[in-house]
């Protein structure tokens, strides 16, 4: 933190005395109401009493806090009294220790250091504020820290008007709060109260009205991150002296006067500003990019010049100034080259809550003007740096309303929002994956357009291209462990479209990893320009609105050229939620993948009412984006691996089907039952295995060694190198429906083959049963091949010419076998004199 110390004579002066005589001392309450692990700083004030007197222009402040862990005798016990000296004195009036019974004294102007803590100065203002400093000494856990102080004077700009402010909770517990104001009866008293109810007692007494806000017994206030700037985290109360907006614009144009237009700078840059073949556009973009590059941004504001801008031609000859001196000298040149041009007071925090606000100059912190030329008009922010484009295209942030600064304007103006210069970012990346252990190449092309272009120039400014470097490869190598830089990166502007194009590269070894089994490697694409976006605050139970960048869009394209083929399926999915969206694409064409993202914000924060459903769409997004692949280890390939799973059903199948056929057996053959059936009538010239059934005897013969000649290929596939490249997700033949298919397939063989070997059996044993089970044997076959091409057709999407004539073929062959031998079966009187046993 920057900090100056002034010279000697300067830092001995500590002012004190007593307090004024119109100060009213409240009686101290420190009965312990707040609980003391209610403070996040470990001190609890007893007392913050805030008095102030509008007629004589004094602020009086009383503070008594209790010290109650060691992280507030480190911190509390350093007391801070800050003041401006162009136009206030400081007065104490009191520091005392209260330890039991004993009251220490620390009021010694002799230990104080007045210095000069710029602590804006990183933004590039010097605000002038001292300090007196007191490092308080031998300070207790369980010390009653109690000190006063007068602050006297009024900012002269403020023309006698006040204005203030006063927080109504703080971030530490308060057991008495209170505000006191006396303020003269011949002038009129504006207040509103904003994220609490509260109001003053009011008593009128020698010509004077005292207003009282009298609190107790308040908690913390523990702000949450992300809070929108707008929202009254510390419930506060304003004070306004100015009844309306014309008010606070007329004490405002008064300050905006210049006093020197025929100085020979000035006449010298308008005139350098004017081109006899420069449209309007043209020069007024000139003027522009003076301002904006040419006139450094430093604000020096103490006392008047907190409020009042510099004169244009003093801005001119020593080339920088704070918002309200560019606007100031930005309106002066335009004004010169005969454009109309007002500057218009705005607020960077309170946007579109402007209106609700009472009127005062407080309300805005930002200058920005308003440009009219040859009809058109539009908004332009002359502090903001690094903008490119045309003046009419260059992006306004969403400040909602501004005071326009010009006679008879008595009401604030909506400012729109802009629809111009948005910040887009398009990410384009190109991977060229190798083998499992070559390296991939990956080449990134990101083009920034309008406010993001004009941020990433910031960045380019303040850390340079190497730096940046830095950070890109940083960002990829969290990713990406073995990232390295392949090129330089390259940066390209196009300042006519305000575009800013960044090039990078890099060679990724060790981009499929092997998983712990060592069975498959697995590589993943992470869209980085997106996960920013859609990352959940960190407080996420919450008591307060949310935040959200908005407008915000980006797009990554990410192409993939991969080193064989994939069996990857093409997906699309919107994901919308109450405050965005995120559109998601994967399109797989001839060994190349591409995968296309798109994040849009749809407002600017969101309401708890809506909370829960924005989080929710977060997780969907959070989970939705980015891809995985996985490719078996080729190393694997003969692996003697064993899968248990498979080989445990296939087992206990097995067991079921033979004990099944074996009860079959005994039941239906060797059952007493059939001897009490009427005995078959024989033909013998007709009777045994002879004729058409020779010809059914084969083909179960053949039937059979075919079928576990089939089963042992089937469970080649079951090997678990194998199973886990056709069932996991990304697998190089991996389908959602593939692994039920598979073990349909074999469990259809499985029994297939049962059936054929018990029938087999029965046919051989000449059986009075077999032709029931030859039967239902050919129409088990024929259902299982048809519900096996449905599955393969249907769930599986097979697209092979091979796939569909081998299953074309397999149910032509099991309808002909049909049609042929259950009439036979059924009509036969050879089959009716054969099977009889």
């Amino acid at each position: 933190m920057p900090c100056d110390v002034l010279g000697q004579a300067a830092s001995s002066i500590v002012n004190t005395g007593a307090p004024p005589a119109w100060v009213d001392l409240p009686a101290s309450e420190a009965v312990g109401n707040v609980p003391t692990d209610q403070s996040p700083h470990g001190e609890i004030f007893t007392l913050f009493d805030e008095q102030v007197n509008a007629a004589t222009s004094e602020t009086f402040v009383h503070i008594e806090k209790e010290i109650t862990s060691e992280d507030a005798v480190q911190n509390g016990a350093n007391l801070a009294f800050p003041y401006d000296p162009s136009f206030q004195a400081l007065i104490l009036h009191q520091i005392t220790i209260h330890r039991g019974a004993q009251n220490i004294d620390r009021l010694d102007p002799s230990k104080f250091k007045i210095i000069q803590q710029e602590t804006d100065l990183n933004r590039q203002i010097y605000n002038g504020t001292l300090s007196a400093l007191l490092f308080l000494e031998d300070v207790r856990v369980g010390d009653r820290i109690e000190y006063s102080y007068t602050i006297r004077g009024k900012n002269p700009v403020l023309q006698g008007r006040y204005m203030d402010t006063f927080f109504t909770k703080l971030s530490v517990p308060v057991e008495h709060l209170r505000f006191r104001l006396l303020w003269p009866e011949d002038r009129k008293l504006n207040y509103k109260a904003y994220g609490a109810d509260v109001e003053p007692t009011l008593i009128n007494h020698d010509g004077l009205k005292e207003y009282v806000w009298d609190l107790h017994d308040l908690s913390a206030v523990v702000p949450e991150d992300q809070t929108p700037s707008w929202y009254p985290v510390y419930p506060w109360l304003q004070l306004s002296e100015f009844n309306n907006w014309s008010e606070v614009e007329a004490w405002a144009s008064g300050l905006y006067v210049n006093t020197n237009l025929d100085s020979p700078e000035l006449k010298a840059q308008i005139s350098s500003l004017q081109s006899p073949h420069a449209t309007t556009e043209q020069t007024v973009q000139a003027a522009l990019d003076f301002v904006q590059n040419d006139i450094r941004y430093l604000g020096i504001e103490f006392g008047p010049s907190s409020y009042h801008p510099t004169e244009p031609v003093t801005v001119l000859q020593r080339r920088f100034g704070d918002c309200k001196d560019k606007a100031f000298l930005f309106c002066t040149l335009l004004q010169g080259l005969g454009y109309e041009a007002t500057p218009a007071l705005v607020s960077t925090g309170f946007g579109q809550s402007l209106p609700d606000l009472l009127p005062a100059p407080h309300d805005f912190d930002h200058v920005i003007v308003r440009v009219v030329a040859d009809g058109k008009t539009f908004w332009v922010d002359p502090t903001r740096t690094y903008q490119h484009g045309p003046a009419t295209e260059r992006y306004l942030p969403d400040f909602g309303y501004g005071l326009l600064l010009q006679p008879g304007e008595s009401d604030l103006t909506p400012i729109p929002a802009s629809d111009v210069g948005l910040p887009e970012t398009y990410t384009s990346e190109k991977f060229i994956v190798s083998g499992q252990k070559d390296p991939t190449h990956l080449a990134v092309v990101s083009t920034y357009n309008g406010f993001d272009a004009e941020w990433m120039r910031a960045a380019l400014a303040s850390i340079g291209n190497e730096g940046l470097a830095k950070s890109f490869l940083n960002d990829y190598g969290r990713r990406y462990p073995g990232a390295t830089p392949a090129a330089p990166l390259v940066v390209d502007d196009f300042p006519k479209s305000d575009t800013l194009i960044i090039t990078h590269e890099y060679n990724i070894t060790n981009f499929w990893v092997l998983d712990p089994d060592k069975q498959h490697y697995r590589c993943e694409f992470y869209p980085l320009g997106i996960h920013s976006w859609i990352i959940k605050p960190t407080t996420s139970i919450r008591s307060m609105p949310l935040e959200l960048s908005f407008p915000r869009e980006r797009v990554v394209h990410t192409e993939i050229d991969l080193p064989r083929e994939f069996n990857l399926s093409n997906f699309t999915n919107t994901i919308t939620g109450p405050a965005s969206e995120l559109h998601i694409q994967r399109t797989y064409v001839d060994r190349r993948m591409t995968l296309d993202y798109r994040y849009q914000s749809l407002t600017n924060f969101v309401p708890l009412s809506l909370m829960a459903d924005h989080f929710y769409s977060l997780d969907r997004m959070e989970s939705a984006i980015g891809y995985s692949l996985i490719w078996q280890n080729m190393d694997t390939s003969g692996t003697n691996q064993f899968n248990w799973p498979i080989f445990l059903l296939i087992a206990f199948y097995s067991l079921l089907l033979a004990i099944g056929a074996v009860l079959v057996y005994r039941f239906q053959c060797l059952s007493s039952g059939h001897i009490l059936q009427a005995p078959p009538v024989i033909e013998s010239n007709v009777s045994g295995l002879g004729g058409w059934l020779i010809l059914i005897g084969l083909g179960l013969v053949f039937s059979l060694f075919r079928l576990v000649f089939l089963v042992i290929q089937t469970l080649n596939v079951f090997s678990l190198w194998k199973w886990q490249a056709l069932t996991t997700p990304g697998g190089i033949s991996y389908q959602p429906a593939m692994a039920p298919v598979l073990i349909f397939e074999l469990l259809g063989q499985l029994t297939t083959l049962t059936l054929c070997l018990f029938t087999l059996v029965l046919f051989f044993q000449k059986r009075r049963v077999f032709p029931r089970w030859f039967i239902g044997m050919l129409v088990f076959n024929l259902i299982f091949i048809f519900l096996d091409a449905v599955a393969v057709k249907g769930l599986l999407h097979s697209s092979k010419p091979q796939t569909g004539i081998t299953l074309t073929r397999n149910l032509t062959r099991a309808v002909i076998g049909c049609s042929i031998w259950i009439p036979y079966m059924c009509v036969s009187r050879r089959v009716k004199s054969t099977f009889v046993r």
